[in-house]
């Protein structure tokens, strides 16, 4: 990450963000959901390369910031750099996204991004080198397969159909 190709803008933004980090000043949710919800790919990915958690947990639903990326960003390059640097094997264990790590209904992210019919997020969450654990089920007993097959049916068939697809390569 070269900060000397920032803007005036993005190094006002980061020196933001780093005042709020070192006085808690910030708002409840981790400055890595910060950046994220701001579109600053730069100061995200910043945060991560600096040793941001990105499997920290927060709010009442216990979501993770994968979780959050798939429910609100699924398509954003916030979630493309996330999945790319997450599964880095140059960083520390404990500091690459942990996909089995689940919400208060026993959700994972692939879950999230199955019920939500986004095709490109399960796209990027199967691609990750095989870590998304697709047979792991929720609170309700539920796979991700199985709640792609129940929303195989009505308005949005189609696309539930291709995510069904998508995983039966990877259950089967």
């Amino acid at each position: 990450m070269n900060i000397q190709k920032w803007t005036d803008h993005q190094l006002e933004k980061y020196d933001r963000f780093k005042f709020e980090a070192s006085t808690g000043e910030s708002r409840s949710e981790p400055l890595l959901l910060q950046a994220m919800g701001l579109g600053e790919t730069m100061i995200f990915s910043m945060l991560l390369d600096h040793g941001w958690d990105p499997n920290e947990i927060f709010g009442d639903r216990e979501y993770t910031i994968l979780m959050h990326c798939v429910e609100y960003y699924g398509g954003s390059l916030c979630m493309k750099y996330l999945m790319e640097a997450g599964f880095n094997y140059d960083r520390p264990y404990e500091k690459r996204v942990n996909m089995s790590l689940c919400d208060i209904d026993g959700n994972t992210a692939l879950h999230i991004a199955t019920r939500k019919g986004n095709i490109s997020c399960v796209f990027l969450l199967l691609d990750a080198k095989s870590l998304a654990p697709v047979k792991r089920k929720n609170n309700y007993l539920e796979t991700p397969f199985d709640i792609a097959t129940k929303r195989s049916k009505g308005e949005q068939a189609r696309r539930f159909i291709t995510i069904t697809d998508m995983l039966c390569r990877y259950v089967m």
